[in-house]
């Protein structure tokens, strides 16, 4: 069961760190979609729409007639009213309507520019007009709500005429007594009051009114659509660009790749980014990484001495100059004697990260120059917080060989018997050796160097390395007999420290 609960907590520290890769992705999304819909609601026209409301109170003759309902109603408002909005969206009813409003309307325009509704469930019917300005949307409707009311009552009217012609022919007839007599006098007495009185079985009970406020465009409201849709875009997107993105992202995906230890992970720091200054240590959070590389190496060589280890990587940036300068320092600061020796000849950098000059290196040994004049010394500082003071000396000073000039064929002077003199001259005479190579994926100078050290590293950089360049190289050096001794997964997330800061 516990294992299932840090599947699932995996599973969602890996979707925020999609989300937080991503975020800019999805942002982008998010200003696009609210941008394009703002664009298009000012584009638009704006429109305005008014509403009137009519009552239908069904007018029953033969109730007038006999006192009696010979007509039953079905009781079911829903049904009565769309009886009635059948009856308003009639062509009669718009073309009498455009006709009283005039060109251009027509009883096709009307047909777009009148909306009928039901008012919930009621005998209210709503009768909604569009138009480019308040006025007019609220005369549209106005004027197809009076046209209906017009045309209603005149068939109210008609039946009732039809209604007293009855009548009249009833009351000639010959053989009827006089109470049948005196009874259709009085429905044709009721008739004719009612008719007096303007029968009607729909009334207006809310003319439409001119708008205050355009109902369309709403660039709020579209600009909140934009928002939610470029949200659900940007989402899509992340997520569908995370699933071709090789590169890796946490330290296991590295060791799985590559099928090697995970010696240690070293994370993002500005101090590893800025020079080395003589005399002042790394922070011990940033230093610890590269002790426990140093502890590691012991640890993983139990069977035999690993006096010199080479630093390499798939490809450049990936921070393997970072890497073997602050292991050599970290070894330093537990070992007698330690050298560094830069053989990336191409791409040189520790001059730099160190402040030394460069006139003399690797490529003057190699040319037969004297050693001495190429080594030089760095100062380190005080004792390390972790040797208690002792042994300060010996953690003051770093024998350091740089790349040096350039050269024209830096392949063939590391593949020199002078340079595999120099690493066995190295080991015989520091207690630790880093030698900060080349990619061999990119160049073949490593190769040489490689076979010549006791230890191969390779470093990856999260979020730029990817799974197949990591597998292409591992296949490469194990194709040459090389077996590399565990990886390092450089630009990692820190770590909070349990234990806080060291004291001295």
């Amino acid at each position: 069961m516990a294992y299932e609960q840090r599947d699932d907590r995996s599973d969602i520290r890996a979707l925020a760190g999609i989300m937080r890769r991503r975020l800019w992705l999805v942002v982008v999304a998010v200003v696009v979609g609210v941008g394009a819909a703002v664009l298009f609601a000012h584009a638009q026209h704006k429109q305005y729409q008014s509403t009137a409301v009519l009552l239908f109170q069904p007018v029953y003759l033969d109730v007038q007639l006999t006192g009696v309902p010979l007509q039953v109603p079905s009781g079911d408002p829903t049904v009565d009213s769309a009886t009635d909005i059948g009856l308003l969206q009639e062509e009669d009813v718009r073309a009498g309507a455009a006709q009283q409003l005039g060109p251009p309307y027509t009883a096709a325009s009307l047909q777009h520019d009148v909306n009928i509704s039901q008012q919930g469930k009621s005998n209210l019917v709503g009768i909604q007009g569009t138009a480019a300005s308040p006025t007019e949307a609220a005369r549209i409707a106005n004027t197809v709500a009076v046209e209906y009311i017009r045309i209603a009552t005149q068939q109210i009217v008609a039946e009732i005429t039809g209604a007293q012609d009855r009548i009249h022919s009833q009351i000639n007839t010959r053989g009827l007594t006089p109470a049948q007599r005196q009874s259709l006098r009085g429905a044709l007495t009721r008739l004719s009051v009612l008719s007096a009185l303007g029968p009607g079985n729909v009334h207006l009970v809310q003319p439409a009114i001119a708008p205050t406020s355009p109902s369309s465009p709403k660039p709020v409201r579209d600009a909140v659509i934009g928002g939610i849709a470029g949200l659900v875009i940007g989402l899509a997107l992340a997520l569908g660009t995370e699933q071709f993105d090789r590169r890796l992202r946490r330290p296991e995906e590295i060791e799985e790749e590559t099928g090697l230890p995970l010696l240690a992970t070293v994370p993002k720091s500005r101090n590893l980014r800025r020079p080395l200054e003589p005399g002042k240590q790394l922070d011990v959070r940033d230093s610890e990484p590269f002790r426990r590389i140093a502890s590691n190496l012991r640890h993983l060589a139990a069977d035999r001495e690993i006096r010199s280890v080479l630093i390499t990587s798939p490809g450049p940036g990936s921070g393997k100059t970072t890497v073997a300068l602050h292991l050599a320092a970290a070894a330093a600061a537990i070992t007698k004697k330690v050298g560094l020796v830069e053989a990336d000849l191409r791409r040189p950098r520790l001059s730099v990260m160190l402040g030394l000059p460069s006139e003399h290196g690797l490529t003057t040994v190699l040319q037969e120059e004297p050693d001495a004049e190429a080594i030089q010394s760095v100062d380190l500082g005080g004792p390390d917080e972790h040797t208690n003071g002792h042994a300060a000396a010996a953690t003051e000073k770093l024998a350091v060989l740089l790349a040096g000039p350039g050269s024209d064929n830096p392949t063939a002077l590391l593949e020199s018997d002078s340079m595999r003199d120099l690493i066995r001259s190295w080991r015989s005479t520091y207690e630790f050796t880093v030698v900060d190579g080349p990619p061999p994926g990119f160049v073949a100078d490593a190769i040489p160097l490689a076979k010549e050290v006791d230890a191969v590293i390779l470093v990856a950089r999260l979020g730029k390395d990817t799974g197949p360049g990591l597998r292409r190289l591992r296949v490469e050096l194990e194709r040459l007999g090389i077996e590399p001794i565990g990886v390092v997964a450089n630009f990692g997330r820190r770590v909070k420290n349990p234990y806080g800061r060291s004291r001295r």
